[in-house]
């Protein structure tokens, strides 16, 4: 065990390799309970990333096959932010492989905090990481880059945004990651807090599985003003105490491609209309183009498929839903309110309670709807 204002175990300002190596008990009082990276002036918590000290432009880090066990960063009430609970990373490159991290908890980006870097992981295990604030596994900052492939994240936990990941203008990328069980614990009213992945910059997840995500909105996907690229992933269990299970939008665009979500909730209490919208799409703002997909067995109290509010640009196409369930009486599956969206050449089959073939109320704007197969939907009201 050891303790560092700076890096619990390592402190680095150039470049570093580490191979076959077991960090334990470890914590950091400000940055990277274990190891912290930066050009070669030390930040300060007043003023971290201020420049003055730097002398030595950023380094190269490598660390594989190495185990980091119980690493923690701890708030001396000196700092406001504390960032990365084993790895903190300022301007770097660093590549992390075929690596463990239990235990973990730090402020923002548990395990692995990268700001303006870039960052290179592969088969890396996560298992037990806690954020007090966003990233319960990583956080992504100020331009940094991140590819994350062949991985595995379980039991992860943030306060407010990023279960897994929180990506704040930057550019992140998944291909072959596995994430489960994981919570966003804050819960007040109507606040966008949710995630297990958040995206302020551009967020792309390809050939993935995510499962068993809980938040207050968005269990899945958070997007404010960014960009999200899901390809070939399945999805399921993500429950939303208000809205959103799969995605809430606030501005930005997503797109989805060959993705199958299965048991998405948003609240499901009937006669709660302050929660409960769009137990698939949750959408203010913003566009989104969706094609190829299933979706089944998705529950909430109404607009479960999708809520578009001002959307732009919003197209469903060749997507086939199938068990989707609305618990509230006067709802739809599909409501928009003055957006562009239309459904083109889906298919619909055993949603029950819909109204008007899927159509929204006409106190605000329909979606436009061609080509779209209907079969055994039914009115429950």
């Amino acid at each position: 065990g050891n303790t560092a204002t700076l890096g619990g175990a390592i402190d680095n300002r150039g470049n570093l390799t580490v191979i076959n190596c077991t960090f334990t008990n470890c914590d950091s009082l400000n940055y990277g309970g274990a190891i912290a990276t930066y050009p070669g002036g030390a930040p300060t918590p007043s003023d971290p990333w201020n420049g003055n000290a730097i002398t030595t432009p950023p380094g190269t880090v490598i660390i594989q096959n190495c185990t980091f066990n119980n690493i923690t960063v701890t708030n001396t009430g000196d700092s406001d932010a504390l960032y990365g609970g084993a790895i903190w990373s300022n301007g770097s490159e660093v590549i992390i492989t075929d690596s463990v991290f239990n235990n973990i908890e730090g402020d923002y980006g548990a395990v692995i905090s990268n700001i303006k870097g870039t960052m290179t992981v592969d088969n890396i295990t996560i298992d037990t990481a806690k954020a007090n604030t966003e990233g319960g596994a990583i956080i992504n900052q100020e331009g940094g880059k991140i590819s994350i492939t062949n991985s595995d994240f379980t039991n992860l936990e943030a306060v407010k945004f990023g279960g897994a990941v929180a990506n704040l203008k930057g550019n992140v990328e998944l291909d072959n990651v596995t994430i489960s069980n994981v919570i966003i614990a804050e819960d007040q009213g109507n606040q966008y807090y949710g995630g297990t992945i958040y995206t302020e910059g551009k967020t792309t997840v390809k050939n993935s599985r995510l499962t068993d995500m809980t938040a207050n909105t968005g269990a899945v996907f958070n997007i404010n003003e960014g960009t999200l690229i899901v390809e070939d992933t399945e999805i399921t269990n993500g429950y939303a105490h208000v809205f959103g299970g799969l995605v809430v939008e606030s501005g930005g665009s997503v797109t989805m491609d060959n993705v199958t979500v299965i048991n998405m909730t948003s609240s499901d209490e009937s006669d709660d209309y302050s929660a409960g919208n769009g137990a698939l799409f949750f959408m203010e703002e913003g566009s989104a183009t969706v094609k190829n997909s299933i979706f089944i067995n998705n529950t909430g109290r109404g607009s479960t498929i999708g809520f578009f509010a001002f959307t732009e640009d919003t197209v469903f196409e060749n997507n086939k839903f199938y068990n989707n369930t609305i618990t509230g009486e006067t709802n739809y599956d599909i409501e928009v309110m003055f957006g562009d969206v239309t459904f083109k050449n889906n298919y619909f089959e055993n949603n029950t309670n819909n109204y008007r073939d899927m159509l929204a109320s006409d106190e605000y704007t329909n979606p436009t709807m061609i080509g779209n197969t209907y079969i055994d939907n039914t009115l429950d009201h």
